[in-house]
């Protein structure tokens, strides 16, 4: 959506126009840097929070002068706004203690029962044992890192997107 709003704004006259990218580069910049500060992502940043604020601010001062282009900048700014919202109470979701706890024993009884399967070879059974303990750990691990979307794992959410807008933006600015 800021990249949106960033595209957008080429529609106001350029003092206006420099002073969204300003401030979209201004909030992009707090952003990376509370994150690198707090790296919990359910956490508010009253910094950032500002930095939004002033965005909005602008935004609402220059779609008054023109209204066209502001009444679509501010839906992409509010649709910003909301994907922020859900990304903050997505991180602050976590798996009940009681089910994870559940998740890692039904995972360890799974693994643990596959010695118990009896084989007419011993390699039938280590590939059977193999096979359902690398299955039951990997659905651990998926769950496990789905619950912890903003630390590093395999579907680690990161800031790359922040950053290259921000590059773009100061490029057209600075």
């Amino acid at each position: 959506m800021l990249r949106q709003l960033n595209i957008v704004a080429h529609h106001f006259p350029t003092k206006t126009k420099n002073t969204i990218r300003t401030h979209i580069y201004n909030y992009l910049n707090t952003l990376i840097k509370e994150s690198k500060r707090y790296p919990k992502k359910e956490l508010r940043s009253q910094v950032v929070e500002d930095a939004l604020v002033q965005l909005e601010d602008v935004l609402f001062t220059a779609s008054l002068k023109n209204p066209q282009a502001g009444h679509l900048a501010m839906g992409f700014l509010n649709r910003a706004m909301e994907h922020r919202e859900l990304k903050i109470q997505n991180g602050s979701h976590h798996l009940p203690m009681g089910l994870r706890l559940f998740i890692l024993f039904a995972t360890s009884c799974m693994i643990f029962s596959a010695f118990f399967v009896a084989y007419d070879s011993l390699f039938s059974s280590y590939v059977f044992t193999l096979i359902i303990g690398l299955l039951s750990y990997g659905i651990y691990l998926l769950i496990d890192d789905l619950d912890h979307p903003y630390q590093p794992g395999n579907w680690h959410l990161t800031l790359h997107a922040y950053k290259e807008l921000a590059a773009e933006i100061k490029k057209k600015i600075f």
